[in-house]
C-alpha cells in the first residue's frame, strides 16, 4: 500500500520555519552586535533557529522529493513522510507501533528492536534529524499525519492490519 505525501503542506511547514528559523538567528546575532551582551538571549534564539532551520530544511527535502510518503508491504514499511530515505524498515525490526493521544499534532511512533541498524544507512543530515527525532519521541521513525494524504483513521487501521499481520 502507498500513501502519497502532501507537498502543499511539507511546503507550507518549510516556509513557516523558515521565516522563524532566520529570524531566530538574527535576532540572537543582534544581542551580541548591539552591546547588550547576553548570553543567555544569544543562546536560545540561536538554538531555536538552528533547529527550525534543520527542520525547514528537512520539509525542503520533503517537498522536492519524487518518493511516495509512506509504503507498506508484507516485508516492511518505507517512510519518506519525515525525511525521504527509502530505507526498508522490515517487520522483524519493529518492536510495536503507538498510536496517537488527542494531543496534535498527531502522529504514530514506530518502535524498534534495535535502531542502530536504522542509523547505519543514514547520511550525515538524516542521522543527525532522526537522533534529535529519537530524542524527542524516543524512536527515530515519527509517521507524522501532516505530511501524508490520509486521515489519521485511515492510517490507523491500515497500520493495524500490517501490525496484527506482521508484527
Amino acid at each position: 500500500m502507498q500513501i502519497a505525501i502532501s507537498k502543499g503542506k511539507a511546503l507550507f511547514y518549510m516556509i513557516l520555519s523558515t521565516l522563524i528559523g532566520i529570524t531566530c538567528i538574527v535576532f540572537g546575532g543582534y544581542w551580541i552586535i548591539s552591546g547588550e551582551v547576553s548570553i543567555t538571549k544569544f543562546c536560545l534564539f540561536l538554538s531555536v533557529g538552528t533547529v527550525m532551520s534543520t527542520y525547514a530544511y528537512a520539509q525542503f527535502q520533503v517537498v522536492r522529493s519524487s518518493s511516495v510518503g509512506l509504503l507498506l508491504s508484507p516485508e516492511g514499511l518505507i517512510d519518506n513522510s519525515t525525511l525521504p530515505n527509502d530505507i526498508l524498515i522490515k517487520w522483524s525490526e519493529v518492536e510495536t507501533i503507538e498510536y496517537p493521544a488527542i494531543d496534535p499534532p498527531p502522529h504514530f511512533s514506530v518502535l524498534l528492536k534495535d535502531d542502530s541498524e536504522f542509523f547505519s544507512h543514514l547520511d550525515w543530515f538524516s542521522n543527525l534529524y532522526f537522533r534529535i527525532t529519537k530524542l524527542w519521541y524516543k524512536t527515530p521513525i515519527v509517521l507524522v499525519l501532516d505530511n501524508l494524504k490520509c486521515s489519521t483513521n485511515e492510517l490507523k487501521s491500515v497500520l493495524q492490519d500490517y501490525s496484527t499481520k506482521y508484527v
